[in-house]
């Protein structure tokens, strides 16, 4: 009993990581899209 506790535990700590490493990908997905296009449009205005 108190192993499949463990395993539990162990398993939503697996998934909780997973889903937070996705989001954090996602997020650094968008900020680097976000930069490239910030940087397209100051190189448009310093024309």
């Amino acid at each position: 009993m108190f192993c499949f506790i463990m395993v539990k535990k162990h398993s939503v700590l697996l998934m909780n990581n997973a889903i937070f490493t996705s989001a954090f990908n996602g997020l650094a997905q968008f900020f680097t899209k976000n930069q490239t296009k910030i940087s397209i449009f100051q190189a448009i205005k310093q024309r």
